[in-house]
């Protein structure tokens, strides 16, 4: 995968969802926090299916 294209890609994720809060006025729904996790789960994991059963398993910084 072309690494500036991936992260042009995340940075739009980043940059459409400002957008939404600050310059149209869209209520933010999680924490700023838990939207973080959240888009940064979805760009390195995608939207794969997990196995029935098989427990979530998030990245942790560090």
């Amino acid at each position: 995968m072309d690494p500036l294209l991936a992260a042009r890609a995340f940075i739009g994720m980043l940059v459409h969802h400002r957008l939404l809060h600050e310059i149209f006025g869209v209520p933010a729904h999680r924490s700023p926090e838990d939207t973080v996790d959240t888009y940064v789960t979805l760009f390195l994991e995608g939207l794969r299916v997990r196995p029935s059963g098989a427990k979530e398993q998030r990245l942790t910084p560090g």
